[in-house]
């Protein structure tokens, strides 16, 4: 077996693939990336048109992972569906709803980030208690107020969110004497993201409470990987986007949810905030049964089509044992009978 990448970007580890043994060749295929990087190689439709005629396609399977549609340009808006007609599974952002194809599963941007391709229950449920234990070391004794390392503000549906919030905030009688660092390419106003840190997004995030991490689009349920770096930093988010889809799995009592057309909305909830930190602080990132939705609704569909596509069993039978134990958090990590059944259903459709 082997793993091959094509367009595959600088951010993206195979760690998680490496223990995964799989029957045939693997290809995983990235249409987003639109220039080449050192060492990262861009194909254009030609040159995987070619690989699609002379390679072994018996013997490998194909992976796509799409690009958010509604946000491509041409060439690359033929890229996805061209790709989607080659490849065995096709991994994207959007809500199924919006790409109702039988080979495309959702798997968000920060899912991908924080968890990885094919992880275990166990190994969901260990990174929200790292990202857990994170925010109860309390962002409220940091220095710094609010950064944000977003480069644009004019793409797509996000047309001025982050200014939007910029007004607002100047004119907050409350908050305009709290500063606000940007260290992205939008309102630059900070330069020790790549003069300290060296571009280290999280690293540089530790310095503050909050974390401005609105997303180019609020639509279809895409949730990117801006969040997770935001967690990650042990930040509390400032979140603008179309994130419901995930609040089975997010609190959002435990972040600042902002819509650009009510802005005294958001002074009020900033001022809710910081009068009472300590109450808010110990509201969690993630739902009681984040860990099992998580992998019952993103991961489990995904595994079980690479099972029947393959038939082989990537499940350690562990993963089936019903655990009702709770830890020291009271978040639940147990996968139920109704779980099982499902699953077994789905390998069988």
């Amino acid at each position: 077996m082997y793993i091959k990448t094509f367009n595959q970007p600088d951010s993206f580890a195979l760690a998680s693939l490496e223990k995964v043994k799989l029957n045939k060749n693997l290809e995983l295929y990235f249409p987003f990336l639109t220039r080449s990087k050192q060492g990262l190689p861009r194909y254009r439709l030609h040159e995987l048109d070619q690989h699609f005629a002379n390679s072994d396609r018996e013997n490998t399977y194909r992976v796509c992972f799409s690009p958010v549609t509604v946000m491509l340009r041409a060439p690359a808006r033929d890229f996805s569906d061209y790709l989607m007609d080659k490849v065995d599974l096709c991994l994207g952002q959007e809500t199924v709803k919006r790409l109702p194809c039988a080979n495309y599963y959702r798997l968000p941007a920060w899912c991908l980030r924080l968890f990885g391709l094919m992880p275990t229950i166990a190994e969901i449920q260990a990174k929200i208690n790292e990202l857990e234990a994170l925010r109860k070391a309390n962002p409220f004794n940091r220095k710094e107020f609010l950064g944000c390392v977003i480069n644009k503000d004019n793409v797509f549906f996000a047309q001025g969110s982050i200014k939007v919030f910029k007004f607002m905030a100047g004119i907050d009688p409350y908050l305009k004497h709290l500063p606000l660092k940007f260290a992205g390419n939008f309102g630059r106003n900070d330069l020790r993201l790549q003069e300290q840190y060296q571009g280290d997004k999280i690293a540089y995030l530790q310095n503050f409470t909050f974390n401005l991490c609105p997303e180019f689009i609020n639509l279809h349920s895409v949730v990117s990987e801006n969040i997770a770096i935001c967690l990650e930093a042990g930040c509390i988010p400032v979140y603008w986007g179309d994130i419901d889809e995930d609040l089975a799995y997010f609190n959002p009592k435990a972040m600042l949810l902002y819509q650009v057309n009510k802005r005294t909305e958001i002074s009020q909830q900033f001022r809710e905030i910081l009068v009472n930190p300590d109450k808010f602080i110990q509201e969690n990132i993630f739902q009681p049964q984040a860990a099992t939705l998580i992998y019952k609704n993103i991961y489990a569909p995904i595994i079980a089509k690479i099972e029947k596509d393959l038939d082989i069993d990537l499940l350690d039978s562990k993963q089936f044992v019903i655990d009702r134990r709770v830890d020291d958090e009271g978040l639940s990590a147990f996968v139920d009978s109704d779980f099982i059944a499902e699953y077994k259903a789905r390998k069988e459709n």
